[in-house]
């Protein structure tokens, strides 16, 4: 079995033992908390779209209803929204003709590689790198290679790229702002040697900003796409995060062409078209009436979300230099955003400790090793801190180290 496939097949593991120990310290799973989840928004989101919808003259409000009981266009309902989002967070002016409406990030991530990979090329990500892409080329059967994530990325990039006699690069999977699952925040001057890689190589970039707005420290940067003047990027933000992982939605921006000069727009929804139809209507009215609730400005809606990620943060690296004091220079790195921080504990963590831990002390940490095609990273593990109060950091890094002491 290739080690892509045993990584895949961690996966419904990893699933699996979240289920059985649903009440467990869940250091593993990325997403927020319950509590973050607006329970009263859903309706008011729909019914605001629904009476702006008749105000255009698209209809009353029954018709309106009726038209998202309805199949939609492959591309999307709310293009122009997302358009009119996208171009008030930094990326200019978005022609709603390049914008895709997605069934969450992971469908994005099967559309790109169905088109910009295929059969004879093959997709190219740091190691450690994002399980959800490896999910989707072990099953999917696209080529999936990964290069160091670590301070020569973009040097092992451009070596890669330069290649030849081995499989074409056909898109290069990036997270740049604070990274799943290295934490890692790309610098603007690194985001623009990555456009120009792709222009001097003919090959695109997924932008995966899912993170993007969950920044705790220093000024933005910007993003992958406003460095590019080709169509090299595809920019992809998904709304699992910022608003909730339910309503499985996510947009992409895709402005570019292939090397037949065929519309890589065109291509995307022609596979969106076989493979889902299109994302719910009923989904796409919801977020398109709280974008209009927040005038296209999510930043406020989230910046509550962030302050508690940012003291879950702070609160887990004490945590663990209190359970682990000599280890103090072992977070990698210190994360300025995002919900992932990386660790060495100084000893091995295998998956086998992962289900050992869940089973003995009701606390899951995931290795870091489950994340590389690569193999190494034996004693580093991933620890999520989106999904738990502080309390609940404490006493989870208290549990863990009692299990690494008590197993020696």
């Amino acid at each position: 079995m290739s080690r892509l496939s045993s990584m895949a097949g961690s996966g419904p593991l990893l699933n699996r033992l979240i289920t059985e120990h649903s009440n467990a310290i869940n250091f593993a799973t990325g997403r927020p908390r319950d509590a973050d989840l607006p329970a009263d928004g859903m309706t008011r989101w729909l019914d605001l779209y629904v009476s702006q919808e008749a105000r255009r003259g698209n209809g009353n409000d029954t018709a309106v209803r009726r038209t998202l009981g309805q199949y939609a266009a492959n591309a999307g309902l709310i293009r122009d929204h997302l358009a009119r989002y996208f171009s008030r967070a930094d990326l200019g002016d978005v022609d709603p003709e390049t914008v895709l409406v997605s069934n969450g990030g992971q469908e994005a991530i099967v559309l790109c590689l169905s088109v910009l990979v295929g059969r004879d090329k093959v997709c190219l990500s740091g190691d450690p790198v994002y399980f959800g892409l490896i999910g989707a080329a072990q099953s999917f059967g696209f080529g999936l290679e990964t290069v160091p994530h670590d301070e020569r990325f973009l040097d092992h990039v451009e070596e890669r790229l330069a290649r030849s006699g081995e499989p074409r690069v056909g898109m290069i999977y990036a997270i740049p702002d604070y990274d799943n699952p290295t934490g890692r925040l790309m610098s603007a001057r690194d985001r623009q040697r990555l456009v120009a890689l792709a222009d001097r190589y003919d090959t695109h970039v997924f932008e995966d900003a899912v993170y993007r707005r969950y920044r705790f420290d220093g000024d933005p940067v910007p993003v992958l796409k406003a460095f590019d003047r080709m169509g090299r990027v595809i920019h992809v933000e998904s709304f699992s995060k910022t608003v909730m992982p339910g309503l499985r939605i996510a947009a992409m921006i895709a402005n570019g062409r292939l090397s037949d000069g065929t519309s890589l727009m065109a291509r995307l929804t022609g596979v969106k078209s076989a493979l889902s139809v299109t994302t719910s209507p009923v989904v796409q009215a919801i977020l398109a009436g709280l974008l209009h609730e927040t005038d296209d400005n999510l930043d406020p809606f989230v910046a509550p979300r962030v302050d508690h990620l940012k003291r879950n943060r702070d609160r887990l690296v004490q945590a663990l230099a209190q359970a682990f004091p000599n280890r103090t220079q072992s977070v990698w790195p210190v994360p300025g955003g995002g919900f992932y921080l990386c660790f060495d504990p100084g000893v091995p963590f295998t998956f086998d400790d992962t289900l050992r831990c869940a089973e003995q002390v009701n606390v899951i940490v995931p290795p870091l090793a489950l994340f590389s095609l690569q193999g190494g990273w034996e004693n580093h593990v991933r620890l999520a801190f989106s999904n738990m109060d502080e309390a609940a950091i404490d006493r989870g890094i208290d549990l863990w180290a009692r299990y690494l002491r008590q197993r020696g």
